[in-house]
């Protein structure tokens, strides 16, 4: 028997640290994670917002029933944050879409609510 990585949980995880970031630093986290963030997830946000989206839809869809993809486990609110997280972190690169960049442009001052939000959710699915 083995068990299934939750990688919808782990994207979350990762995306939420990122946009949660600017507060750990204001409450001043360990400048370690910090330093971490700023290092290693931030240059990567266009990739790890596009990741996100796809891992949502795909777990989203296999949630619906539309197709099954044994090595994605996540429920329905897993995939709903993930897309979230996603589309927070990835409206600069999607700004050619004036539907979604207009919706990100409003949700982009609480930024800081999802990534917490996704924070709890992927420890949830990890743990």
């Amino acid at each position: 028997m083995y068990t299934r990585i939750p990688l919808v949980g782990f994207a979350n995880l990762i995306s939420g640290l990122m946009l949660l970031s600017p507060w750990l630093k204001r409450v001043g986290a360990p400048a370690g994670l910090t330093d971490f963030v700023k290092d290693y997830i931030e240059p990567n946000r266009e990739m790890l917002g596009f990741i996100d989206l796809g891992l949502g839809a795909v777990s989203l869809a296999n949630r619906m029933g539309l197709f099954y993809v044994s090595f994605l486990p996540g429920g329905y609110p897993q995939s709903l944050v993930l897309l979230g997280v996603g589309l927070t972190i990835s409206y600069h690169t999607l700004k050619n879409i004036p539907l979604l960049y207009n919706l990100m442009k409003k949700i982009e001052p609480y930024q800081e609510y999802v990534g917490g939000i996704g924070i709890i959710f992927g420890l949830h699915a990890i743990f």
